[in-house]
Order: structure tokens, then C-alpha cells, then sequence
């Protein structure tokens, strides 16, 4: 940027007030962004560093995100996990908001992707702010995030947003249920009672 201090008499045009070796004008500024410092999930470059984002469900449903998150160097890329309980299924919907599409009234500075896997083996593709359908995880589980610039080398920041609900599988498992069942009378050409006890 140039800043100039200029005059104007009564009558005539503007014009550059004077301009000596101690008052120099216009003056030159440079304006540089300040620098990303890490944030709170750091480190979690790397699988093994993945942050495990807490996960309070009210009912069935729960949603945990990375609040104030951002990628703060070039070569920053962010792992997350979330834990499952067993004992449940669960469908988790994730969005990613950022520079390109932010659809919660906040504006990000970086435009990223992401992808998951359940295993921390097969990822899926790589998507850019949401996944068509969901994600589904039977009986618990661990599912992992990346996240990382849409183009390498950038930085800013960024909200990964995940919400979740489950449903209750049954408490017993099918082996279970058949090695702890009692039938009786056996024999019986009448009524039978089955006990789990």
C-alpha cells in the first residue's frame, strides 16, 4: 500500500503535501499476514498422533467437531479418531467447512478435503466438504479422519463437524444366546419353556 498525505487551498485541486529526506510521502506498508500458530489437536500430523475428538451423546444423537482447528504450516495434515462404544450401530454424517463451502455462517481461511476409514488400513476417497450418505459402523468401533489442504502447501483454517446417532444392537450375541439356553421339558408333546439365565 501507498499512504499519502495531500492539501487542498480554498480554491485549486488536491496536491502531494511536501516530501523531504526525514518526512518521507507517500509512504510505503507492507501488510503480512500473521502467522497460523498450532492449535490445540497439534501434533496430530501423522496416523499414529491421531487427536481422539470426546464424543457425549444426549439420546441417540451426538455431534463433536475440531473448534478452532487449522492447518498452520504447509505440510500440516490432521488425524482425528472418534471412539465407539460397542453395543451399538452407529450412522455418522461429516462435514467439512472451509474456505470453499461453509454452510454454519462462519468463514475459514483454507479450502480443504478429507477422508475416513475404520480400520486406519483402507481409507476412502478424498472428499471436498461433505460424503454422499453416511458412514455406517456396526457394534463400535474406531473411525479415523484426515484432513489436509485442497492444494498442498497451504494454510488456514478449517471446522470438521461430525454428527452421529445410534441404535441399540442386542445385548447378546447369537452363540451366546444358544449356549445359555435352557429348553424344558425335553421331551414334550406340550408347551415348552425356554430360560437365559
Amino acid at each position: 500500500y501507498l499512504i499519502a498525505l495531500q492539501h487542498k487551498e480554498t480554491i485549486g485541486d488536491w496536491e502531494l503535501s511536501g516530501s523531504t529526506e526525514n518526512f518521507i510521502n507517500p509512504i510505503k506498508v507492507t501488510v503480512i499476514q500473521a502467522p497460523y500458530l498450532a492449535d490445540k489437536f497439534e501434533n496430530n500430523d501423522t496416523f499414529a498422533q491421531s487427536y481422539s475428538l470426546p464424543l457425549n451423546f444426549i439420546g441417540n444423537i451426538a455431534n463433536t467437531n475440531t473448534f478452532s482447528s487449522n492447518c498452520h504450516i504447509g505440510t500440516d495434515n490432521d488425524y482425528y479418531k472418534i471412539s465407539l462404544p460397542t453395543g451399538h450401530n452407529y450412522t455418522i454424517t461429516p462435514r467439512l467447512h472451509d474456505s470453499f463451502s461453509s454452510s454454519n455462517g462462519n468463514i475459514y481461511t483454507i479450502d480443504g478435503i478429507f477422508s475416513y476409514s475404520t480400520d486406519g488400513l483402507n481409507w476412502s476417497n478424498a472428499f471436498d466438504d461433505e460424503i454422499s450418505g453416511n458412514i455406517t459402523v456396526n457394534n463400535g468401533g474406531v473411525i479415523y479422519f484426515h484432513v489436509a489442504p485442497y492444494f498442498q502447501g497451504n494454510i488456514g483454517t478449517y471446522l470438521l463437524d461430525v454428527n452421529l446417532t445410534r441404535t441399540t444392537t442386542l445385548g447378546v450375541q447369537k452363540n451366546e444366546l444358544a449356549e445359555n439356553m435352557k429348553v424344558y421339558p425335553n421331551p414334550t408333546n406340550s408347551k415348552i419353556f425356554f430360560d437365559n439365565s
